[in-house]
């Protein structure tokens, strides 16, 4: 999953990163993996953390990304009140495809949450 921050972190802030958000390790288990004290570990988080809240500033990835979800559920709920017939099955086929081809599973992300796309 570290790949998934690319440049936007420094090699170390990814690994740290990836050891306490990705594999839930604690402060403390970082530090003494990495040869570095907690104050370190969270100085670095808190830097990285900086930088792709900066990044989601210029770009607006998250955000896009939450609408997108957003309006998938729309259309689900809306699908869902319609009366079974065939335009509600060809609906539900496109809708169906439109979300394998967009990597969604028709919900919001939770805060600090990444989809695996």
């Amino acid at each position: 999953m570290a790949e998934a921050y690319g440049p936007l972190l420094t090699a170390r802030q990814r690994e740290v990163w990836t050891l306490v958000y990705d594999q839930d390790w604690s402060l403390g288990e970082v530090a003494a993996a990495v040869g570095i004290t907690r104050a370190a570990v969270a100085e670095l988080l808190g830097r990285a953390q900086a930088r792709l809240v900066a990044w989601e500033d210029r770009l607006g990835l998250v955000a896009a990304d939450t609408r997108r979800a957003l309006r998938f559920a729309e259309w689900a709920r809306l699908m869902a009140d319609l009366p079974d017939g065939p335009a509600r099955r060809a609906l539900a086929r496109l809708y169906d495809q439109w979300i394998r081809e967009e990597g969604y599973d028709a919900r919001p992300l939770a805060v600090g949450e990444a989809r695996d796309v």
